[in-house]
């Protein structure tokens, strides 16, 4: 019989994980797969603009054109590369402030070696 949300419990999960833990995994899995689609598509972007600058490296007509060409690359590349590093600051700060990121467990001055 299937049991309905007014019916669920907030108590343990099978295996001793809490409804509100399971969420949160839930979440952050969530949060994992937005992160992952963006990168898919930053690196798509990437490679067709990697693809134009090739096209129009092989039109250039002197050094001077294709130095040109190439730094215009470059500021549109570092554009790109700064804008994904804000968006991944901001999704572990997101993850930060709702509690995501927490305790590992591990003391600063411990070295993992010395276990």
């Amino acid at each position: 019989m299937p049991v309905r949300n007014s019916e669920r419990s907030t108590g343990p999960i099978p295996g001793g994980v809490s409804a509100t833990s399971a969420m949160r995994c839930n979440n952050v899995a969530q949060r994992i797969d937005e992160a992952a689609r963006g990168w898919v598509e930053q690196m798509d972007r990437m490679r067709r603009a990697e693809r134009d600058l090739g096209q129009r490296l092989m039109t250039c007509a002197t050094p001077a054109e294709a130095v040109a060409v190439s730094g215009e690359w470059m500021a549109h590349r570092l554009d790109s590369l700064m804008a994904l590093q804000h968006r991944l600051i901001e999704m572990w700060l997101d993850q930060a402030s709702s509690g995501n990121v927490g305790n590992t467990g591990h003391r600063e001055g411990e070295d993992d070696r010395d276990a």
